[in-house]
């Protein structure tokens, strides 16, 4: 019947969207599909994203900042903790690298979703149903996700345990 149909069509248009943005209404823009592309070509060491809001309203995912490559590995995630806000939640695309027990480099891209204890609820709730939205946007749906509350969650010796080995 006709109304089966429209329903259907009404459903499948509102499940395309979901993919677009996340349960809470937030975007990823295109600008960080282009960062992704730059961890993962290898001019970056990583990427920190972060949702931007039309006043109290949470609006997009953009990048707020792309890392230079870094010789030094552990350096790069150092400059990364240090840029996290202990009360707003943000993004993290990061290329892990460290060399096997016979000298052979491993690398791996993670993804980390920094929630912050000391955020309030809602900025906690919007940065976990956003977080799809993005992964959706970057085409990461295979890569590791890592949920991260507080500094003592992403030491980095436990971050290439959890992404290398």
């Amino acid at each position: 019947p006709f109304f089966l149909s429209s329903f259907a069509c009404k459903f499948s248009n509102n499940n395309n969207q979901q993919h677009k943005m996340g349960m809470s209404g937030v975007e990823a823009n295109d600008e960080c599909v282009a960062a992704f592309g730059k961890v993962k070509g290898r001019t970056a060491t990583y990427v920190i994203y972060e949702i931007f809001y039309d006043g109290a309203q949470p609006k997009e995912i953009r990048p707020a900042k792309v890392g230079e490559v870094y010789e030094n590995n552990e350096a790069g995630w150092n400059e990364v903790i240090a840029q996290l806000p202990a009360d707003k939640g943000r993004y993290i695309i990061f290329d892990f690298r460290t060399q096997s027990e016979d000298g052979r480099l491993q690398e791996k891209v993670g993804f980390i979703t920094w929630a912050p204890s000391n955020s309030n609820v809602r900025t906690r709730m919007i940065i976990a149903s956003s977080q799809d939205a993005l992964k959706a946007k970057l085409d990461a749906s295979g890569i590791v996700v890592h949920q991260a509350n507080d500094v003592d969650d992403m030491k980095y010796a436990d971050m290439i345990k959890k992404f290398i080995r």
